[in-house]
C-alpha cells in the first residue's frame, strides 16, 4: 500500500498486493565491475529526479562500488527496493514486493527502486501496468476520468539518461519506478510487470 501527501505536510501511502507469496531474495553472484558502474548511474539518477540517496548511503555505495564489490551494492541497495523482479530462463517474470516503505507525495513523481534478476539475460524494456492507471494530464492529475473513480494513479520505468532505456542482460541489475498518485490517503495498487508480450508468469506471479 502507498500512503500519499495531500500537501507538503502530510503523506500518501499505497499498498501493493502480493498476489503470490513474499520471496526473500537473496544476495546473487554477478560480475562487480557492470553492477557497480550501474549503481553510480542509479545514484546519479535519483539526484538529478530530485530524491537523492542519503549521504551515509551513497558514502557507502560509493566505497562498494570503487572494490566492485558486488554482494556490497546488493547489501546496500536491496533494503532500499520496493519490488523484486525475477525473469527466469524460461523469460516469464515474477514479482514480490521488498522491503523499501512505500510513502509517497500527492501530485508528484516519487522514485523507488526495483531490483530486477534476469536469468533469461533478456534485453528488452520492462513494462509496468495496474488497473488502478489512469493518464496524466499536464494540468496535473492522474485518472482524472468521469465516473472512473479507481483511476488515481501512475507508474512508469525510469528509462532516459543517465539510465539505459532496456535492460542491460547482466545478472542483477536496478531500475527505477516513478509513482504518482492524484489522491491522498491510503490506497491499494496493484502493478503488474513484463519484459514483453506474454512474458507474464502463470498465476498472476508478475504482480505486486
Amino acid at each position: 500500500m502507498f500512503e500519499a501527501n495531500r500537501s507538503l505536510l502530510k503523506s500518501v501511502c499505497l499498498l501493493f498486493l502480493l498476489a503470490s507469496p513474499l520471496r526473500a531474495y537473496e544476495i546473487v553472484e554477478v560480475e562487480g565491475q557492470p553492477l557497480a558502474a550501474q549503481a553510480l548511474r542509479l545514484a546519479d539518477a535519483f539526484e538529478f529526479l530530485g530524491s537523492p540517496l542519503d549521504k551515509a548511503t551513497l558514502e557507502r555505495l560509493r566505497k562498494a562500488c570503487e572494490v566492485r564489490d558486488a554482494a556490497g551494492i546488493q547489501g546496500i541497495l536491496d533494503p532500499l527496493t520496493l519490488v523484486n523482479i525475477n525473469v527466469n530462463p524460461e523469460a516469464r517474470v515474477k514479482a514480490a514486493r521488498g522491503k523499501a516503505e512505500a510513502s509517497i507525495q500527492q501530485h508528484a513523481y516519487t522514485p523507488f527502486l526495483i531490483k530486477v534478476v534476469n536469468e533469461a539475460k533478456v534485453t528488452s524494456s520492462l513494462k509496468v501496468g495496474s488497473p488502478q492507471m489512469g493518464p496524466v494530464y499536464s494540468g496535473g492529475g492522474a485518472g482524472k476520468i468521469p465516473g472512473a473513480k479507481d483511476k488515481f494513479f501512475h507508474g512508469e520505468i525510469f528509462a532516459a539518461p543517465p539510465l539505459m532505456p532496456t535492460l542491460s542482460g547482466l545478472k542483477v541489475e536496478y531500475s527505477i519506478l516513478l509513482v504518482y498518485s492524484s489522491e491522498a490517503g491510503m490506497r491499494e495498487v496493484n502493478l503488474s510487470f513484463d519484459v514483453g508480450q506474454g512474458t507474464q508468469d502463470l498465476g498472476f506471479r508478475s504482480d505486486v
